[in-house]
């Protein structure tokens, strides 16, 4: 296992298409502190609050860490390099497990990327405004809740990218289900009176963890939630990718 996990990772590290989540990762987070902080009035930037969802900027990561995830995974079968990755490792759910855990890696490294820039751009511009920072423990909470939260969106990102094989299909299938479909479930199932079913779709789950919405799941139990979410979603990948004929 340590084998595969070492290959995944050097073509995480040696494929140049994958610096372009990196670009577009810095670059997301980069503009966005820029213009919050441009944006804020005098009397908002020292406040506790205001600095705490300037540190949340780096949710930015979040999206970058979602389609990374599904392309590590599909662009094997859209290359055609899964035939023989999987005549290395007949054993086809020990390489969808490595792969797996490479997206929930990157997740990670790409959230700790978008919070340096954060950190890069902002500890600069506030310390010539003369503003006063809160860098204690809510702060430190917040990046450790955003680390997790990257790291569980890639690997949701790569479990759907296993289950669905398509790179165009698992792509906008999780997009649109993060961003609409779920939204829409979440009315119906407040229609009906079942709006406590909601909080434990995927999407929510995770967005109770990196502090996107106040409402949903505490923290720790919407990170058991999405845990559930991407070990099921690859459960079922692992099931239909040992059933399917590779060519």
């Amino acid at each position: 296992m340590r084998g595969l996990l070492a290959a995944e990772l050097l073509k995480l590290r040696t494929t140049r298409a994958r610096y372009a989540f990196v670009l577009v990762t810095v670059a997301l987070t980069g503009i966005s502190v820029a213009g919050t902080i441009a944006a804020a009035a005098d009397s908002e930037r020292g406040e506790p609050g205001w600095q705490l969802d300037l540190v949340s900027v780096a949710g930015w990561a979040n999206v970058v860490a979602l389609m990374l995830g599904v392309t590590l995974v599909t662009t094997e079968w859209r290359h055609g390099t899964v035939t023989p990755a999987f005549l290395a490792t007949p054993v086809r759910r020990r390489l969808l497990v490595a792969k797996a855990a490479t997206g929930t890696f990157a997740g990670g490294a790409l959230t700790i990327l978008a919070l340096a820039v954060v950190a890069a751009v902002a500890l600069p511009w506030l310390w010539l405004l003369d503003v006063t920072l809160h860098l204690d423990g809510g702060t430190l909470a917040r990046a450790a809740r955003l680390l997790l939260a990257g790291a569980l969106y890639g690997g949701f990102g790569a479990a759907a990218g296993i289950l669905v094989h398509n790179q165009v299909a698992g792509i906008v299938g999780v997009i649109l289900w993060i961003l609409v479909v779920e939204s829409l479930v979440v009315v119906l199932l407040g229609v009906l009176d079942v709006g406590g079913i909601a909080d434990v779709l995927p999407g929510r789950a995770l967005s109770a963890l990196d502090g996107s919405i106040d409402d949903g799941l505490r923290p720790s139990v919407g990170a058991l939630a999405a845990i559930a979410w991407i070990v099921g979603i690859l459960a079922l990948g692992v099931v239909r990718t040992e059933r399917s004929d590779v060519t």
